[in-house]
């Protein structure tokens, strides 16, 4: 922004502060009043400029913060939405067929995988009673997962066999298997921001999604 002030407005300025100066003092004014007061108001109209062009660039800088903050937001939402499409497939799995296997499992996670490379793995995690959970475990070792218990976080970090509570809700399938074997088991009602979701998912019939958390295998994401 440009501001000029007129010469004849600045003569007009003057006249009345020397005036004022002059009967103040009992004096006439003396020659050097005009520059003083010229260069406080060259000082003034700086310092106004300054704040005007400041105030544009505070602005400009809040537009372009604003743009990127909702440009990010619609690019999430947009891979959030086509997460829950690539598997809202797995209902459907399920419902054909009384016992999905396991190798059946690995090769709907493997297409599903690898149409949206986003999803870093697949799991299936069965609501299991209390009063089931002996005969659960014996199921799956029986299956060949040696050792399989339903487990959670202890303090010092570590698994330890799950507390006693109403229900549980262990990983029991996978993939990608590799390195996600220790998964196997773990109860993730055992963590109360999980929990939250499946039992949303249990209660409602519908895909639930919680908000950003630690994954099992420490990395940050959602479930």
């Amino acid at each position: 922004m440009q501001v000029f002030i007129p010469s004849l407005a600045l003569g007009w300025i003057q006249r009345p502060l020397l005036f004022a100066l002059s009967w103040f003092t009992g004096h006439r004014p003396f020659f050097c009043a005009p520059v003083i007061i010229v260069t406080v108001l060259g000082i003034a109209l700086s310092a106004l400029v300054l704040l005007t062009i400041a105030a544009q660039q505070r602005d400009a800088a809040w537009d372009i913060f604003a743009e990127q903050a909702q440009q990010s937001a619609s690019l999430i939402e947009d891979r959030v939405a086509r997460h829950i499409h690539s598997v809202s497939g797995i209902p459907a799995l399920y419902g054909a067929s009384n016992e999905v296997e396991r190798a059946e499992f690995a090769e709907f996670a493997r297409r599903t995988i690898a149409s949206d490379p986003g999803l870093a793995a697949l799991g299936f995690v069965p609501h299991i009673p209390a009063a089931d959970r002996a005969r659960f475990e014996a199921a799956a070792r029986a299956e060949g997962l040696a050792d399989f218990a339903i487990q959670e976080r202890g303090g010092d970090g570590g698994l330890v066999p799950a507390a006693v509570r109403e229900a549980f809700y262990p990983v029991f399938f996978v993939e990608p298997s590799a390195g996600r074997e220790g998964f196997l088991g773990f109860d993730l009602g055992s963590d109360p921001r999980r929990l939250e979701v499946l039992q949303r998912a249990r209660d409602t019939g519908q895909i639930s999604v919680s908000g950003s958390l630690e994954l099992l295998g420490g990395d940050t994401g959602i479930l």
